[in-house]
């Protein structure tokens, strides 16, 4: 037994060896730092990137210590040990190799924590560990039953197939079962729905119970027990689909929700430091001169995109747009009252001002009564109002044109007019009465199929 565990050891510290490095890689060169600085969450989610590692590592590990003791006999030989023991025995160096693979892309990630105001998620680090001993099992079955020639092959293809495979799936709750999707997560104004995780928690959890059941009918050999144990794994393993479906079925193509802005921390102008209460007092936001402007600690690290979205709130007022008074950081529906933006940690000012442009404007309605031609104007008047608001709310400070969409040549000769107009507002604050009727109805027309898009000045 002490050769046993020598090779069991060994056969773990490759496994890390190879899956460390892999796990590095992927932490360093794949993860989208918009999705984790200052945020412990999005931290904890992109760690779960390197489950296509760790999870094939765990899997090919278990076939191998499931092949070993198959060559042993083990189902034949007398012992004193349970076959829960005997798994722990065999699995558990092959399980920390995993974990520490797990660790290593965790660890990784945690160069960008600081400014977080939250802590790591540990329901989520769990439910990666239980996806870990759900393969670990799934490789363990395979090598207790078939070639190692055969099981190893099999069981790091079913692990990368049931991670990635099953995140394209249109049956939803597949991609939730295997977990994967989890990473998909988070900005730092988003967060996880929790069926998504509890989803992938019950199926892993009772799924590895499963696995293990079907593990130890073989390590005891026949017997009449073995009938009861084959049962009820089957009814844990049909539980396990059929729970956590029903957990999914709420679910979308996407497990990510906005954050409770509760936790906002809201402002008037930096020089009131006033805060808005967590219920929004609308009257109040009547009666202010300067928007208020909400963001989650950690949002606006150094105080920038406040500064920013000030400067083109009021350019858009002198503009008579009348832009909403509350600010919120965070992809939420618009409405008259307020308005979302999107920024990150690692947004500059001038993304997040241009945010405010285009996400007060909104996207060009679509009209089905619309022909052709009637849907290429209201597409050139989206463009064209984007362009017109982008250059006269800019500043000194900041330049917002260059997210200015693109305009053909006839359709930068018809804009030529309104390109002086924003010209002169940008430098004077003065707006003729005709670009300022065409930017109203413009702004109308894009929102509205009954408002026709306006002729150009």
């Amino acid at each position: 037994m002490k050769r046993l565990a020598k090779a069991t050891l060994v056969n773990a510290l490759i496994l890390f060896s190879i899956g460390g490095v892999a796990a590095f890689l992927f932490s360093t060169g794949m993860v989208e730092p918009r999705f984790v600085t200052s945020y412990w969450f999005g931290i904890t989610s992109q760690s779960g990137l390197t489950l296509i590692v760790s999870a094939g590592i765990a899997a090919v590990g278990g076939a191998i210590e499931g092949a070993r003791l198959s060559s042993l006999k083990i189902n034949t030989l007398p012992r004193n040990r349970s076959a829960f023991e005997i798994t722990l025995r065999a699995l558990t160096p092959v399980l920390l190799a995993a974990i520490l693979i797990q660790f290593v892309s965790f660890f990784s990630l945690s160069r960008f924590s600081p400014g977080a105001a939250d802590t790591p998620n540990f329901a989520l680090l769990f439910v990666f560990l239980l996806i870990l001993i759900f393969h670990l099992l799934l490789g363990f079955n395979l090598g207790l039953r078939i070639h190692p020639a055969l099981a190893i092959p099999i069981a790091l293809t079913a692990s990368y197939m049931w991670l990635g495979a099953s995140w394209g799936v249109n049956f939803y709750p597949l991609r939730y079962m295997a977990g994967l999707i989890l990473v998909d997560c988070c900005r730092i104004y988003e967060q996880l729905d929790a069926s998504s995780v509890y989803t992938a928690l019950i199926f892993n959890g009772i799924g590895a119970v499963a696995s293990f059941l079907f593990a130890a009918r073989r390590i005891r050999g026949r017997g009449n027990a073995n009938l009861l144990m084959g049962i009820a794994a089957g009814l844990l393993a049909t539980t396990a689909a059929l729970a956590s479906t029903n957990a999914a079925s709420a679910l979308g193509p996407l497990p990510v929700t906005n954050r409770d802005r509760s936790s906002m921390r809201c402002l008037n102008a930096l020089s009131e430091g006033h805060a808005l209460s967590k219920v929004y007092e609308f009257n109040t936001l009547e009666r202010s001169l300067s928007p208020y402007i909400c963001f989650f600690d950690g949002q606006d690290p150094r105080g920038e995109f406040d500064t920013a979205l000030r400067s083109t709130w009021h350019r858009l007022s002198d503009l008579g747009f009348d832009p909403p008074k509350l600010i919120v950081g965070t992809n939420q529906q618009n409405d008259q009252q307020q308005v979302g933006v999107v920024a990150t940690p690692v947004s500059t000012p001038e993304e997040v001002a241009y945010s405010l442009v285009a996400d007060i404007v909104g996207q060009p309605a679509i009209c089905d009564q619309d022909s052709d031609r009637d849907w290429a104007n209201r597409e050139f008047t989206y463009r064209a109002l984007i362009n017109f608001l982008l250059t006269a709310s800019s500043s000194p400070n900041y330049e917002l044109s260059g997210f200015s969409p693109s305009l053909s040549e006839i359709e930068r000769a018809n804009y030529r007019n309104l390109e002086d107009a924003s010209q002169v507002f940008l430098q004077t604050d003065y707006l003729d009465q005709e670009s300022r009727g065409w930017l109203m109805l413009a702004k109308q027309s894009v929102q509205s199929c009954g408002v026709p898009p306006p002729v150009m000045p």
